[in-house]
């Protein structure tokens, strides 16, 4: 079971690679908080939905909630179909995940499996509320949110079938 450390370590992984043109995702842990595009993403308040600075800015602003919180929630949807085993075990199962944004009020996240179509994580929450105060906050976050979702995993797939 990952920490809300090494969480943290592989999302920042995750935005290096995807929105840094292909920078080396070992950069990550040689880099201060501040440079980091998380930092942009979710650390400290905004007047908005997504910062102007982030990678995940988009003149449509529903797409850039859209990659705001896929971004987040899905370093933890990528570790759980590894501890899971999710696509050798499990296939053709894998977990999906949905964003619906809104840029008016709450955007919804649900996080379900494929086939066995049972919600695994559902939330809701106002973009412009989604951020945290600091680093330890956000790995404090990703961790509570990864423990919820792998106790319903764990009662969707009892130990025996893992």
């Amino acid at each position: 079971m990952k920490t809300g450390k090494e969480l943290l370590i592989l999302l920042e992984k995750q935005l290096l690679e995807d929105y840094n043109d292909g920078c080396p995702a070992e950069d990550a842990l040689t880099k201060e908080w501040a440079e980091f595009p998380l930092c942009e993403l979710s650390y400290g308040e905004r007047d908005g939905c997504v910062n102007e600075a982030s990678p995940v800015w988009k003149e449509d602003i529903c797409l850039g909630i859209i990659e705001m919180l896929y971004s987040y929630y899905k370093v933890i949807k990528n570790q759980l179909e590894i501890d899971f085993d999710i696509f050798h075990i499990k296939s053709p199962e894998y977990i999906k995940l949905i964003v619906q944004p809104s840029y008016e009020d709450r955007s919804d996240i649900v996080l379900y499996l494929s086939e066995k179509q049972q919600i695994i994580f559902s939330y809701d929450i106002k973009a412009w509320n989604f951020y945290w105060e600091n680093p330890a906050g956000l790995a404090q976050s990703l961790e509570e949110d990864y423990q919820l979702m792998t106790e319903r995993l764990n009662k969707i797939f009892p130990k025996e079938e893992k």
